[in-house]
């Protein structure tokens, strides 16, 4: 009964391991932005509740939150470029909504091939042992899984990774800009972390909307104290 049991704890194990993955955010500083010449005082607005890691990323659980993450990186970004001084009374506001960010493995055909044959080479030996009440099936399973696991490991493997948003600058209450910006990225047996991946490509993606409201907002002027706004 022993061994009944551990031919039955052992699989479950392996199942409840994959459940939940929980993936630690974190912004690398060493990320420099480009400087620019400072518009203003900006206010970024707290973001709205959508949760694109619920349908796009499976069992993983981000912490802290997304939308924590991505407001303390765009905030620290824009100090490093100047382009605006964050503050809650400035002129300019900033909203940002979250579309894409996600991340996932692949495997190559032949990973995923080798891979299942361990696991087959597990099962089939167990139910063997136990029709035959022979358990010489149970031990070469199990001797034959990890050596196909290990052998799995040797095939290529693929990350990839998604973020994106929409964002909308507005001066004195009146909208001046809007724009989406999106990065992908596909690595082949990546050495770095999904942390690593994610931030790069947010950081990435902050680049780009800081150079479109440099090259956008910086032409637009007030009219008048009724907060018209024009372009030049």
């Amino acid at each position: 009964m022993k061994k009944v049991g551990i031919l039955i704890y052992v699989p479950f194990l392996l199942l409840s391991a994959g459940c939940t993955e929980l993936v630690p955010l974190s912004h690398d500083y060493s990320q420099r932005s480009v400087v620019y010449s400072n518009l203003g005082a900006i206010r970024v607005n707290p973001f709205d509740h959508a949760k694109p890691e619920d349908e796009d990323n499976g069992s993983l659980k981000f912490t802290p939150s997304i939308d924590t993450f991505f407001h303390s990186t765009i905030e620290t970004k824009i100090v490093q470029s100047h382009l605006f001084s964050i503050s809650d009374a400035g002129d300019f506001e900033l909203s940002v909504r979250i579309t894409k960010f996600q991340s996932s493995h692949t495997l190559s055909m032949a990973r995923m091939v080798i891979g299942c044959l361990g696991l087959a080479a597990y099962l089939g030996g167990s139910v063997v042992a136990i029709v035959k009440h022979n358990w010489t099936y149970f031990y070469v399973g199990t001797v034959a899984t990890p050596l196909l696991i290990g052998v799995a490991t040797l095939f290529d493997r693929y990350d990839e990774a998604s973020v994106g948003f929409e964002y909308t600058i507005k001066r004195k209450g009146t909208e001046i800009f809007t724009d989406t910006v999106r990065a992908d990225s596909t690595l082949k047996n990546a050495d770095c972390s999904r942390t690593v991946l994610l931030d790069h490509l947010l950081d990435k993606c902050v680049d780009q909307m800081l150079s479109h409201i440099n090259e956008n907002v910086k032409e637009i002027e007030p009219v008048n104290e009724n907060t018209d706004l024009r372009v030049k």
